[in-house]
């Protein structure tokens, strides 16, 4: 597909709708990944019209049951579609990433909300690309502009982060989704800041792409440190008030987090009688059974384990500890760039991190507000831990103070919301289906390479 327009969108862009599909949606009451509420919110404030849709069920919710149909979120429209809930099983896993596709064609709530919203533009971002074909096919439907948001790069996360063989049958339906995904898009967006080469070297056309990173919302309300009655903020509070330095790690405990040597370096504390040092891991993922087997087998006393919770009581936490820690396992993809949540949210917060990773330091440390070790060093972990603990309070501000100002110069969600809409200026509405033909100049579209 050209990038030129054969036809404009319905309305201004300012005044767009917009449908964002993502697959493990989030927000408040929902849990992690808050990405599209908050460029809804700011998407609102200039005066268009988002509605974000995902799964009523997916394995990152805080919420107990699923949800089905349109709801009010936060100030925000959500519309789920009526998904059943899965275990932690690989192929559950799988058969919701292709069920959730097939609802998106199906659901008869979406095809009413379109009779009522019809989109200008959908958006779908992915941690996989299967559902893509879905909002494409959704696109040509409704008349509306198609951007592709990449947040991970599938394949090739399955390739060099799980160790998938190429030939495997799921890398491969992947590919094709992913080439089809970059030559029918509209626009690319990506989170990574160096993953045009690889996209290019894929079919992309790189008039099409643009970088847009995570974000923050430098005024979003968070629970109150002091108010809360939370568990995870009740410990929190009494540990800081007992004169523990609370280091903290909120969110997925997966191949991709890298905890292990987190752990090692916690017992190289213990040993070497540092009680002053707590380390809080909160979230689940695959690894967390043999996280928690691991601590209990080496007996540590200075970690501790707490359930998800909502991103505003992580918010909460943040405000007590004194650092927190990000880890990245040492792999070849992270070439293209990174796209770490919590980094951004531990700036936003003032406090220093530690990061452990193997990565060039313009990746990694632009503030001066991280202390970068070797990925899975333990001994360097303990060290950096160290490090921080001794350092005065006010230190630790003006370190924590750097990055602060870094991501509200740089990942404010108002400038990253607008720069979105500058994306979509523009861009053309698709054709729509007529008696099984395409209509318009243009050639049919590339057939799916599966």
């Amino acid at each position: 597909m050209d990038i030129a327009a054969d036809a404009p969108l319905r309305r201004p862009v300012s005044r767009a709708t917009i449908w964002y599909i993502f697959p493990p949606i989030g927000g408040p009451g929902l849990g992690r990944y808050w990405r599209a509420y908050h460029l809804a919110r700011v998407w609102q404030r200039l005066g268009a019209d988002p509605v974000l849709i995902g799964p009523g069920y997916h394995h990152y919710f805080v919420r107990p049951d699923p949800l089905a149909g349109t709801h009010t979120i936060g100030g925000v429209d959500y519309h789920f579609i009526p998904t059943q809930p899965y275990g932690r099983r690989s192929r559950d896993r799988v058969k919701a990433i292709l069920a959730f596709g097939v609802g998106l064609l199906r659901d008869r709530g979406l095809a009413s909300l379109a009779q009522r919203r019809a989109p200008d533009v959908i958006i779908y971002s992915s941690p996989y690309p299967f559902a893509y074909v879905a909002a494409y096919r959704l696109a040509r439907r409704l008349g509306a502009a198609l951007v592709f948001e990449v947040r991970d790069l599938w394949p090739l996360s399955l390739i060099e982060i799980l160790g998938l063989p190429r030939w495997h049958p799921f890398v491969l339906a992947a590919g094709a989704c992913e080439r089809f995904a970059y030559a029918t898009a509209d626009r690319v967006a990506s989170l990574l800041p160096e993953a045009a080469s690889y996209m290019a070297e894929r079919g992309l056309d790189g008039r099409k792409f643009a970088y847009i990173p995570n974000g923050v919302d430098v005024e979003q309300e968070t629970v109150p440190a002091s108010g809360t009655a939370g568990a995870l903020i009740r410990r929190a509070q009494a540990l800081a008030a007992a004169g523990k330095f609370l280091l903290v790690h909120p969110g997925n405990m997966s191949v991709t987090t890298d905890l292990f040597p987190l752990l090692k370096a916690a017992k190289l504390l213990q040993e070497q009688g540092r009680r002053d040092v707590v380390v809080l891991l909160v979230g689940s993922g695959e690894l967390e059974p043999a996280l928690k087997l691991h601590a209990r087998q080496q007996g540590l006393a200075n970690v501790e384990f707490f359930p998800p919770v909502d991103k505003s009581e992580v918010a909460a936490l943040l405000r007590i500890a004194h650092a927190g820690f990000a880890a990245l396992p040492s792999k070849p993809i992270y070439r293209y760039g990174f796209s770490l949540n919590k980094l951004f949210d531990y700036m936003l917060a003032g406090l220093p991190v530690v990061f452990s990773c193997d990565l060039p330091s313009r990746m990694v440390d632009k503030a001066g507000a991280v202390v970068a070790v070797p990925a899975s060093d333990a001994p360097a972990i303990a060290a950096a831990i160290i490090r921080l603990a001794g350092l005065p309070a006010s230190e630790r501000a003006s370190i924590g103070a750097r990055g602060r100002a870094l991501v509200e110069a740089e990942h404010n969600y108002e400038t990253l919301g607008r720069r979105y809409l500058n994306l979509i200026e523009g861009l053309p509405r698709s054709r729509q289906f007529g008696a099984g033909e395409w209509r318009g100049p243009e050639r049919d579209p590339p057939a799916l390479p599966l």
